[in-house]
């Protein structure tokens, strides 16, 4: 899971750089939407796997 973790992390860190870029170099293209899309679940799923590993570091769930 730590793998997963790492790599998931480095997703979401790269996605944020790549839809920064995009924004800034054509802010109004409409493609921008689904770049934003596709970090906001990367971003989720890595909200998701620190809330599982809280849980099992504990027994007690986050949030």
């Amino acid at each position: 899971m730590l793998d997963a973790d790492t790599e998931l992390k480095l997703t979401v860190k790269n996605y944020g750089e790549r839809d920064h870029a995009a924004v800034g170099s054509t802010p109004f293209y409409k493609g921008n939407y689904l770049l934003f899309e596709n970090w906001k679940i990367a971003a989720r799923l890595l909200k998701m796997i620190a809330a599982m590993e809280e849980y099992l570091k504990t027994g007690v769930p986050d949030g």
